[in-house]
């Protein structure tokens, strides 16, 4: 599906002046080298990289809406930036796992996997197109065995307080993760702003360099799409709720592992797909969990 010569960044070595950076990104990057992500140790010198370069790939787009609006582009610029956080700030973290995962991470394993330790997928699964991608977004060796532990972990962030995230902002429908997985993990918000990167679309299949990921805890304008951007701008309700297209998510990126001190709760439904049966089989594997584990404040949320 990927290509090495297909996926290359719009701009491969952007030199960028002082001038060019926008005042905006002036403020952004105040105490960028004391802000860690825990992470492979690239990690943040490629996140920066990559937001300065869409910087400059975007800067007619925010021209021509500056100029359409009769604002300056720094206005636009803070605006959005503005809105930005406040929508992390109001979102909370969430992985989406299938029963036997589930039950893999709370009885067996203890931690979350990436495909490139079980070479599975709720959707698609090809850690070579991943590893390409997680070389250009967060700076990781294009090596399908190297650091196979250390991969980022995939899940999404939702306003919604059982991890709704659909078209429709509650459910039912079923999520549009459901397809990974029916049940809701909900990730400790304070450990997910410590580990986590964010995009506003799956980021396999529409991240480039143009909306790269930026970090939870500091969320950058130039991750959001142009219809984004505008919709924003015009004032229109953008939650994240509302992906760009109704079968997307916003997707959150977990580096430096996950386990189970982690997990803040467990969220699961009929409504969101999973049958009689298989909330039998949770609410089983939850009880085993708790025995094993009586000290853990980990709940199981069923709605």
């Amino acid at each position: 599906m990927f290509s090495r010569e297909g996926i290359t960044r719009n701009i491969t070595e952007t030199e960028q002046s002082q001038e060019s950076i926008s005042e905006v990104d002036s403020q952004y990057f105040e105490g960028w080298d004391d802000f860690q992500i825990e992470g492979n140790p690239e990690l943040m010198d490629t996140i920066k990289k990559n937001i300065l370069d869409s910087e400059v790939i975007k800067e007619s787009e925010f021209k021509r809406l500056a100029e359409e609006r009769g604002i300056p582009v720094d206005d636009l610029k803070k605006l959005v930036q503005e809105k930005i956080e406040s929508l992390i700030g109001n979102s909370d973290f969430f992985t989406a796992v299938n029963v036997h995962v589930l039950k893999q991470i709370l009885l067996e394993d203890h931690r979350f996997k990436s495909q490139f330790e079980t070479y599975k997928s709720g959707a698609f699964c090809s850690p070579s197109s991943r590893s390409i991608k997680e070389h250009i977004m967060f700076g990781f060796e294009d090596d399908i065995l190297h650091d196979k532990e250390k991969r980022p972990i995939y899940g999404y962030f939702s306003d919604g307080e059982n991890g709704e995230m659909n078209s429709e902002g509650k459910v039912p429908p079923p999520n549009n993760v459901a397809r990974y997985g029916a049940v809701s993990i909900k990730i400790k918000k304070e450990i997910a702003l410590r580990k986590a990167t964010i995009t506003f679309q799956d980021s396999l299949l529409y991240c480039y360099s143009n909306v790269p990921p930026t970090p939870a805890a500091r969320p950058h304008l130039v991750g959001l799409f142009p219809g984004q951007i505008e919709s924003i701008v015009d004032g229109s309700k953008v939650n994240t709720r509302m992906p760009i297209n109704p079968y997307n998510y916003n997707e959150a990126q977990y580096h430096g592992g996950l386990n189970l001190d982690d997990i803040e709760s467990i969220h699961i439904s009929a409504k969101n797909g999973l049958n009689r049966v298989e909330l039998f089989r949770i609410k089983r594997i939850f009880e085993k969990f708790k025995k094993e584990n009586p000290d853990s404040h980990v709940e199981l949320v069923l709605y």
